[in-house]
Formats: C-alpha cells, structure tokens, sequence
C-alpha cells in the first residue's frame, strides 16, 4: 500500500467515485455538503450517469458550485493522486470497487454502514445511512487536524488493505514458478 508523505492543506479533497446514480447516494452528500463550507472541503464527484443532470441541477439551484465539482469519467488511476478523502454513502453495493481501489493507493474512506463496506473496512470507518449530522461530524474532524486524522484511518486501514489486496502479476508470477 502506498502512503503519502502528507496530505493536505485546507480545503479537503473530499471525493465520490462511481455511477451517478440513486444507489450510490450523491444526492446524500449534497446534503451533507450543503452544512460544510467551502474553505473546509471540497466534494468532487468522479463517474456519469443517470444521476447527472438532476445532480447538476440540484447543485446549481442550491448554489452549492463553490464546494462540488463534477470531475466526469476518467481512468481510476488518475483520480486518487487528486483525492484527500474518499466518501461512500452507498445504499448498497456489490463488490465496492472504488473502496478497494482506495485502499490501495492508502486512500482513507468513510462509508456508509451498510454489510458490503463493514465486510471491509473498520467500525470507525463507517457512518450510519442517512445520518446528515454525522456524516459533517466526521468530515469536519478529518478537518481539523488533516494530516494527523487522515494518517490515523489509514493505518487502521491497512490490515484490510493488505488483506483485500491483488495482484495478477504476482499470482501469475506464482502459477508459473510453481
């Protein structure tokens, strides 16, 4: 797992990245981010979808585009250099994807508490549906101290990471070899 030497300065690179759509929840955190201001954090939105246009609009209407970003589908590797924070408000999820991926690249995440997320990631890591208040509770924590917050959920991260972690050179290495 990669570990960045320091995270970052105020505002927070808050970032959601999937399908713009009902499941994943965006719309959620435009509420959550509606209550953060914009010298706190910033959310980018990383993925299209049938979403899109209502989650545009929504931001526009609530002038909220001084603190949400629509970033478009772009190859993964090129969003988590770009990210602090990953958010997942998830209703629900197949193989979280963007959470592994996360985890990876030493990303810390907050997730929704939903079974999919708490198969992964540890209870400190997770926030209840729906819970607005709480969701801006934990954000703004992360803002407080950045560096140190955001260190401390990686590394209790990383048993998960190094657990979750896949490799098909090496594996391919290993059927060889062998």
């Amino acid at each position: 797992m990669q570990l960045r030497n320091s995270y970052i300065h105020l505002p927070l690179r808050a970032a959601c990245v999937g399908v713009l759509e009902p499941r994943k929840n965006q719309r959620f955190l435009l509420d959550v981010f509606k209550e953060i201001a914009a010298e706190q954090a910033q959310l980018y939105l990383y993925g299209a979808g049938p979403d899109e246009q209502l989650l545009r609009e929504r931001v526009r209407q609530e002038k909220l585009t001084d603190r949400v970003h629509f970033m478009g589908w772009i190859p993964s590797e090129h969003i988590w250099p770009e990210i602090d924070l990953l958010l997942m408000p998830s209703l629900h999820e197949g193989a979280p994807n963007a959470v592994l991926e996360a985890l990876g690249y030493g990303i810390p995440v907050l997730a929704s508490d939903i079974p999919e997320h708490r198969e992964i990631l540890p209870g400190k890591c997770l926030v209840t549906l729906g819970d607005t208040v709480g969701w801006k509770e934990r954000i703004e924590f992360f803002v407080g101290e950045p560096d140190e917050q955001l260190r401390e959920v990686v590394r209790e991260q990383e048993e998960a990471a190094y657990r979750l972690r896949f490799d098909w050179d090496e594996e391919f290495v290993k059927c060889v070899v062998q």
